[in-house]
């Protein structure tokens, strides 16, 4: 039993670090362009596709642990399909709103940031979800 569960503690770590990376790196790059002589803050690591990998895998690994111990699946996995499906429909949505082309549909815009902040909500839920798995894996040893 203490095998499975230090595997499971390992697929939480991991999947938590993998799904927090590119959040962090998000933030290591702003608070580098208030330094002085820091560089200019580029948007470059807010592109869905890029971040997407980090983010599959990471999700699929808390997937995966919060299946195996039990706890936090539903918010888990809900949050990670909702991320899934979000960046997928906006796959879809980018050429019938013409953003992948010179004519651009009215609105278009605003219907991108809104899938690109449902993208960002279900991920950063997907995150929570697992440092709550974390902490409920690990509760035992501060007892």
């Amino acid at each position: 039993m203490e095998e499975k569960n230090t595997f499971t503690k390992a697929l939480t770590i991991l999947g938590t670090a993998l799904e927090g990376y590119p959040f962090l790196r998000v933030g290591l790059d702003a608070l580098g362009s208030l330094l002085p002589g820091g560089h200019s803050f580029t948007n470059k690591y807010l592109l869905p596709v890029p971040i997407f990998v980090w983010m599959l895998i990471g999700g699929g690994l808390l997937v995966w642990a919060a299946s195996r111990a039990k706890q936090q699946k539903v918010l888990i996995s809900r949050s990670y399909k909702m991320g899934i499906g979000v960046l997928l429909a906006g796959a879809v949505l980018a050429p019938v709103l013409g953003l992948d082309t010179d004519v651009i549909r009215p609105n278009a815009y605003r219907v991108a940031h809104i899938a690109l902040g449902l993208y960002a909500l279900a991920n950063v839920v997907t995150l929570i979800g697992g440092i709550q798995l974390l902490r409920d894996l690990f509760r035992d040893l501060h007892k």
